[in-house]
């Protein structure tokens, strides 16, 4: 239940010595109303550290509290499900699974202020009381083989229990740059970020038994399609990945209302007949018989089958607050 539910979200935007952020303040505040508005997380269950115009702040040791403060918490409370992790600012990474989440006091010669994900995800595996732990790092993963970043202070009380569950969405690739823009009279908002937020208020949506979900799977399909789009709008490149441990099931993150369908119209080459639309789960959705070419999905992936010549494309829908037309040739 979201009321056994917990959240940290950091937000760093103003370095003392690393390049000025304009997005982590926006970011992480979307994060935490869409964890109290979306996940029904109780905002008592929140730890929310960001700070908009304190240069310098805040520092290591302050990001690290906000860990010890929830996973006490929830040990006082006894009965606790899942934990929800985001942070937005400037990361560097030593390996693949490696990251180090800097801290507003970090420098070029100072990049152990930050907090070390592997160590921290591995002591949350072990002593925090939550059998589901979701992590969202929206920076970068550039290689530094030197630094290292600050370990939790909790001595293990286990071994890392096989039954915890995580799951960890990385705004890029490693080695790769993260990049925030401003969209069209907007603010700055990481472009992971504007994707994450998107898929999780419901363009992520997937119907499971009867009710549209948002799951980790189709949450990491979503951000794979909708990330790098984004990018491209500003001639950039940036692709997100993602990796967890434990069960390696889909969970269901959200519940969320039944999502907008936008129109979506296929133009047929004259000798196809009909048209056959599937879900990335291959759930026939629509049979359309020419002439009828226009046809109402859900935002989501879909693979398209002309007959008779049994020519396929994929059209993706895009999640969006207006209604939207897409246009895909049976030529493809």
């Amino acid at each position: 239940m979201p009321a056994n539910d917990f959240g940290v979200v950091l937000g760093v935007s103003h370095y003392v010595d690393l390049a000025r952020l304009d997005g982590p303040q926006h970011d992480a505040s979307a994060f935490r109303s869409w964890l109290v508005d979306g996940a029904g997380v109780p905002p008592e269950n929140i730890e929310f550290v960001a700070a908009a115009d304190d240069e310098g702040k805040p520092v290591a040791a302050k990001l690290a509290d906000a860990f010890e403060q929830i996973v006490d918490r929830a040990r006082d409370r006894g009965a606790s499900r899942r934990l929800y992790v985001y942070f937005a600012g400037h990361g560097i990474a030593a390996s693949y699974s490696h990251l180090v989440l800097l801290a507003a006091n970090a420098a070029g010669d100072k990049l152990n202020h930050g907090l070390n994900t592997r160590e921290y995800r591995d002591g949350l595996a072990s002593v925090a009381p939550f059998s589901e732990q979701l992590f969202f790092f929206d920076c970068c993963r550039k290689y530094d083989w030197v630094a290292k970043g600050t370990k939790p202070p909790w001595t293990p009380i286990t071994p890392q229990s096989l039954a915890v569950k995580q799951y960890t969405f990385y705004a890029s690739e490693f080695q790769k740059s993260a990049y925030e823009r401003a969209p069209v009279f907007t603010t700055m908002r990481g472009l992971f970020s504007r994707a994450l937020i998107s898929g999780l208020e419901g363009a992520a949506a997937v119907r499971q038994s009867g009710d549209w979900v948002v799951t980790t799977d189709s949450l990491a399909r979503y951000l794979q399609r909708k990330v790098p789009a984004l990018a491209a709008e500003h001639d950039l490149h940036q692709e997100p990945q993602r990796e967890f441990s434990g069960p390696a099931n889909d969970l269901v993150i959200v519940t969320v209302s039944a999502p907008v369908e936008r129109s979506v119209t296929f133009e047929l080459a004259p000798e196809e007949k009909t048209l056959l639309v599937f879900t990335a789960a291959y759930e026939l959705v629509a049979e359309l018989m020419a002439p009828a070419t226009t046809v109402g999905l859900a935002p989501g992936q879909y693979m398209v089958l002309a007959l008779p010549s049994r020519r396929r494309t994929i059209v993706d829908v895009d999640g969006g607050i207006d209604r939207l037309s897409v246009t895909v040739s049976a030529n493809a």
